[in-house]
Parts: structure tokens; C-alpha cells; sequence
């Protein structure tokens, strides 16, 4: 299992975050929010709930197993992809996403929350949001079909 440490008060502040397709010092506090969970796990520079979603479910399955072309063949009519180039492509680029551990793939993964009830108080709107878009994510993703791909995330409020 990796931990990951949020601290809500060091989100707060005012900082650069910096990938591939971005160079941003968010002001609002939304944008800090997504701005620094993007960052810390390993996911794309996102600034609102829905893009940040969509990246977050990520963290939930286990990395795409490699198959060659021919293993795939049997996969094919139940995936979407249009061809076997195409499936790699894809499984580089989901790949790249989330944390990894020791044997460089994802694993189970325990948040933990730091000064998250202070943060709460203050802005409880988005605290609700942050706490929604995870438990829509985990909701969703329990629905796939193959539980075998699912990573467990657990959430632990330290404040």
C-alpha cells in the first residue's frame, strides 16, 4: 500500500505547479485544491473537480496488462480500441499516470489528510465537493467488471 500525505494547509499557499502542458500559480482556492492533489499523485495539472476526476479513477485500477498482438485478439470485441497499435498507445500513456511503488506499478493506496477539518470549516463547499468526487469515483469503478483490476483506496482524516 503507498500513503500519501495531503496537507490541507500547505495546499493553501501560493506555489507553481508545473507539467508537460502547463505552467500555473493558481489563485483560487478550487484550483489550489485540484492544483495539489494533481501533483501529488502523480496525475495531470488539474484545476476543477470533473477534469480532476477524470484522471483520478486512475489511481483506482491496476496498470493495463501487456498482451501481445496476438493475446489481444481475444480482448478485442469487448474493448473499444480500433486496432492493437492503438491499445499500446493508450497503455503508454495510462501508464504514466499515478504513483508507484517499489516494483514501479500502482498499488492500493491510503490518503491520508492533514488539517483537513480546519480546511473544512473554511471551505466546506469544496470539502464536500473534494469528498464527492472520490466517493462518485470509487462508486463507479466498484461497477467494472473485472474486480481483479481494482486497487483499494482508503481515506484517513488526521486532524
Amino acid at each position: 500500500m503507498i500513503e500519501v500525505v495531503i496537507d490541507f494547509d500547505e495546499l493553501q499557499k501560493d506555489r507553481r505547479y508545473i507539467d508537460e502542458w502547463h505552467d500555473y500559480c493558481p489563485k483560487e482556492i478550487e484550483h489550489k485544491l485540484y492544483s495539489y492533489l494533481s501533483e501529488k499523485l502523480s496525475l495531470p495539472l488539474r484545476i476543477g473537480p470533473d477534469a480532476f476526476a477524470d484522471f483520478f479513477w486512475f489511481l483506482r485500477f491496476k496498470e493495463w496488462k501487456d498482451y501481445s498482438e496476438e493475446e489481444w485478439e481475444q480482448y478485442k470485441d469487448k474493448d473499444e480500441w480500433e486496432s492493437y497499435s492503438e491499445y499500446i498507445e493508450e497503455k503508454e500513456e495510462n501508464s504514466r499516470y499515478g504513483l508507484k511503488n517499489k516494483q514501479g506499478v500502482r498499488d492500493d493506496l491510503k490518503l491520508i489528510f492533514l488539517n483537513f477539518n480546519a480546511f473544512k470549516k473554511k471551505y466546506s463547499d469544496l470539502a464536500k465537493q473534494l469528498l464527492s468526487v472520490i466517493k462518485f469515483t470509487l462508486s463507479e469503478t466498484a461497477k467494472y467488471p473485472d474486480n481483479d483490476d481494482l486497487l483499494d483506496i482508503q481515506i484517513e482524516i488526521r486532524s
